[in-house]
């Protein structure tokens, strides 16, 4: 079996859940699987940040060989109801302190964090939400010191009214002027919003240490119509050192499409090698 960590020319990662105490067994085989497949990483979202403790989840992926390398928020955004960039400020305020507790979370466990659903939904004026996101990631590197890097993910404008381009990410990012804050781009995202391409990556790429490898039909790569060979042709030609997310909904079953995807991905990566 060819494995992504000898085929494809950067570390892969994929973007799962824990969503209770009961799911061990299956997160275990999720687990074995990645090992067997040749990924690097997970990105895992916690809806509750008790479920696992830092130090057991360290140790858990260990034993698999695999590190944690983003605590993802999007579960725990849902789960609490949380907005970054909400009108109501005492819910604002909880989803800063949530946020806070995120990143002490990833610091103990030598992660970053991603804030994707964490931003806010849609149907906001965009100016005013961009304002009060600004405002909130601003008090959240005021309020902790913990040497994390924090992802600002750009989502299209049909999930947030904010940081819905790369430009925008930028804005927010340099306004704040933090060296923890980068910016996550997407593939899903960038094909369903049209407005961003490779070059606006490029451009970005100081900011840029991990990025989103989704189809444009939201499945894992290869099982949508997006050319991944122009775009890791892209990110080797400007000299991309960081890692690749996979991030989707499950077409088939996640062992079957996890399977197909990194078989796409190796013959992607033997592709650009040769």
């Amino acid at each position: 079996m060819e494995k992504l960590s000898k085929q494809f020319p950067f570390r892969i990662t994929l973007q799962t859940t824990y969503r209770a105490a009961e799911e061990r067994t299956s997160f275990e085989a999720l687990l074995a699987q990645l090992q067997q497949l040749g990924f690097y990483g997970i990105e895992l979202n916690l809806p509750d940040l008790t479920l696992i403790s830092p130090d057991d989840l360290t140790a858990l992926l260990d034993r698999y060989h695999l590190v944690l390398t983003y605590l993802a928020t999007g579960a725990y955004a849902k789960t609490n109801g949380y907005s970054l960039s909400t009108a109501d400020n005492a819910l604002r305020e909880r989803s800063i302190q949530g946020c806070v507790d995120n990143i002490e979370y990833a610091a103990k466990a030598g992660a970053g964090v991603i804030l994707g659903f964490l931003k806010g939904g849609p149907g906001d004026i965009p100016e005013a939400a961009e304002a009060r996101l600004t405002d909130s990631i601003g008090q959240i590197c005021q309020r902790t010191k913990a040497d994390v890097p924090v992802l600002l993910e750009v989502t299209n404008r049909s999930e947030s009214s904010c940081a819905c381009m790369l430009r925008e990410a930028e804005q927010i990012v340099t306004a704040i002027r933090d060296p923890r804050l980068y910016i996550l781009p997407d593939t899903y995202h960038m094909a369903v919003g049209k407005t961003d391409t490779m070059e606006d990556v490029n451009r970005l790429h100081s900011y840029v240490r991990n990025i989103h490898l989704s189809d444009d039909t939201r499945f894992l790569p290869g099982l949508g119509n997006l050319d991944f060979s122009n775009i890791v042709g892209a990110l080797k030609d400007m000299g991309y050192q960081g890692t690749c997310g996979l991030e989707g909904n499950i077409r088939d079953s996640l062992s079957a499409d996890l399977a197909a995807s990194a078989a796409y991905l190796c013959r992607v990566g033997t592709g650009i090698s040769g």
